[in-house]
């Protein structure tokens, strides 16, 4: 008997995950979710579909998961050059103060702006590393017919002022209450930007509603300075100190400056690093993940469009750089970080780090693929280290969320994109130049 789905995709190449492809294959996919995947003719055979989506010229995987980004921080692109890196810390003096100073308008915009590169450069789910205003990074979803994960800014310390931690908490635990764990998330800005109060109220609050957590650390040395100076332990040890390595899921953003007991405990713990190798690269330093001794799982994050084309291909060519840079200049290693452990970290391990059925292709897991067309990357012998090597964003052809279509053929299906553009350049554009230059004069 034929069973009725809602869409079958048909591919060339089949990548399901990083250790399995199938030539000539198709998935089925009803109710947001993948049901059945091998070769097209079985497929076809078994399931009468709603719309067949016929990319046999093209490669179909899962799609990418971003697991650190700003999205209300869009607005700063080209802002933060050379004379502006230097400033210590950045966040404290440009990314912060900016945040402030935007209105909830130029927040949504900048939030679906983000959301719109990451869809077209392969992204469907993310992990917001803490928003200013969370409800318009919530509607921007909900226009996009997006998916990820909200949090909002979270800290109560800032330049000398400390700030009421239970008011901080309540906004988190309205965020909760509105739009659910499945969505929203605790998050720490930083652990000299919160107060021990707020953390430790984070934390029950986190178990009490079930719910995974985000934070920065191990940015700069003045944060391991003040961990130890406060705290007499190091950042990773400090927090497990204050149980927030007891919440699950938990991803730490950048981790840069772990030493090796803190990566030892960040194994045992099974938190997940997000690895942003450009921002990493440029603000921070060499990242002990081009090693891993302790195999800590890990996934990529773009840190945002302030600093990076939010486009993930991109960013894993930088890690699989300056990974080996590193590991030839320290111990003449060429074999690290490899192709297939950058592609997992795009995708499998993402979903491991945040406890969501995403990033393989297989029964059971949400429909989040995408398509790429191949030019790029043949003759595609090694289609994973191709893919790797040689693709990027603009390679994307089709994105599919929750098994719909939100791009087809580089084009969205969910938003008239020359109206954002042209929104966004006659009103938004002349606001933010005006708030930047007030900020950097």
């Amino acid at each position: 008997m034929v069973e009725e789905v809602d869409l079958v995709v048909v591919g060339g190449k089949i990548i399901s995950s990083a250790s399995n492809i199938i030539d000539d294959g198709a998935i089925a996919v009803k109710g947001g979710k993948i049901i059945d995947i091998g070769k097209v003719d079985k497929i076809l055979d078994k399931y009468k579909a709603l719309e067949i989506l016929d990319r046999k010229d093209s490669i179909v995987l899962p799609a990418f998961v971003d697991c650190h980004v700003h999205t209300q921080q869009y607005f700063l692109r080209s802002v933060i050059n050379d004379k502006l890196l230097p400033m210590p810390p950045l966040w404290t003096e440009v990314l912060i103060p900016f945040e402030k100073k935007l209105s909830r308008e130029e927040a949504y915009y900048s939030s679906l702006f983000s959301l719109m590169k990451m869809i077209k450069n392969g992204v469907a789910y993310f992990l917001e590393a803490g928003a200013p205003y969370p409800d318009e990074l919530y509607n921007a979803l909900n226009t996009l017919k997006a998916s990820g994960i909200i949090t909002m800014a979270t800290y109560n310390v800032y330049k000398g002022e400390k700030y009421d931690h239970k008011q901080i908490l309540n906004e988190t635990e309205r965020l909760l209450k509105n739009y659910g764990k499945d969505v929203v998330w605790c998050s720490i800005r930083q652990i000299m930007m919160a107060s021990k109060e707020l953390i430790e109220g984070l934390v029950e609050l986190c178990e009490k509603d079930n719910t995974g957590i985000t934070y920065h650390l191990g940015e700069y040395q003045g944060e391991v300075d003040f961990s130890l100076t406060n705290y007499g332990k190091r950042p990773l040890e400090a927090v497990d100190s204050l149980g927030v390595t007891k919440i699950k899921p938990t991803v730490i953003a950048h981790g840069v400056y772990l030493s090796d007991t803190e990566q030892e405990l960040a194994k045992n713990r099974g938190i997940s690093v997000s690895w942003s190798p450009t921002s990493d690269s440029i603000l921070m330093g060499n990242h002990w993940l081009s090693f891993n001794a302790h195999r800590v799982n890990f996934c990529i994050g773009s840190d945002g469009g302030a600093l990076s084309t939010l486009d993930l291909l991109v960013e894993a060519k930088i890690a699989r750089s300056v990974g080996k840079a590193l590991s030839v200049g320290l111990v003449y290693d060429k074999s690290t970080p490899t192709s297939t452990e950058l592609f997992s970290a795009l995708t499998e391990n993402a979903g491991i780090a945040l406890n969501k059925k995403i990033g393989k292709l297989e029964p059971g897991y949400i429909a989040n693929m995408i398509t790429i067309n191949p030019e790029n990357i043949l003759p595609a012998i090694d289609v994973i280290e191709g893919i790797i090597s040689f693709a990027t964003g603009n390679d994307v052809r089709d994105v599919i969320v929750e098994g719909k279509i939100v791009l087809k053929d580089r084009k969205f299906v969910t938003i008239n994109e020359q109206e954002v553009y042209e929104k966004v350049n006659d009103s938004i554009v002349p606001s933010i130049k005006d708030k930047v230059l007030e900020l950097i004069k």
